[in-house]
């Protein structure tokens, strides 16, 4: 057993501290290197994720529209609940951040700007996590079928989450020591 967990637990949890007691000028500094940090994470791991054999398969699942789910009340609360709370904990921050801005901040670009990138990300987590299950069972198991697949994925854990704290560290974990730093500790951080 390994205390990389609690160290970097300690360590996020002490950053944090530090960052809040230093009021908002910290925050703006930690997040111009945290943000490109991630962006950039998210860009790797979707490039790895789509370079892995039987990625396409996965791919190709996500963009295959099913038309009767279209007519499911479900599916639309749902989709409306996410991006509620995509854009509302957007605004919420917009508001926060909007007390500290000047009279001449591009406001209404931001406002734009933000949901678009927002969607953007989305769509690459999308498409690496997708890639990264369909790529992984199927390896592990070739004569398995789509329906299994989606099964397993329905199945990974309470609304989804399995399919990020389950599939992310399965990629992560093939990135070789890097990764299998990062698929232990990558969540602590």
């Amino acid at each position: 057993h390994s205390y990389w967990p609690v160290f970097t637990q300690f360590l996020a949890v002490a950053l944090s501290g530090v960052c809040l007691a230093g009021g908002v000028r910290w925050i703006e500094k930690a997040n111009i290197i945290l943000v490109p940090l991630l962006l950039s994470i998210i860009l790797f791991m979707f490039c790895w994720a789509i370079t892995r054999q039987y990625a396409e398969v996965g791919i190709a699942f996500l963009f295959t529209p099913s038309w009767d789910s279209l007519l499911s009340p479900t599916l639309w609360i749902e989709a409306a609940g996410q991006n509620a709370f995509d854009t509302g904990s957007g605004m919420g921050i917009m508001a926060t951040y909007s007390t500290f801005m000047s009279r001449d901040s591009r406001i209404v670009s931001y406002s734009f700007l933000v949901p678009i990138l927002n969607n953007l990300v989305s769509l690459y987590g999308s498409i690496t996590i997708f890639s990264t299950v369909f790529s992984t069972i199927i390896q592990t198991n070739p004569t398995i079928t789509r329906s299994a697949i989606v099964r397993i994925m329905k199945t990974a854990g309470t609304g989804s989450t399995g399919l990020t704290f389950t599939w992310i560290p399965v990629l992560l974990s093939k990135f070789g020591l890097f990764g299998e730093f990062n698929a232990h500790h990558a969540f602590y951080v």
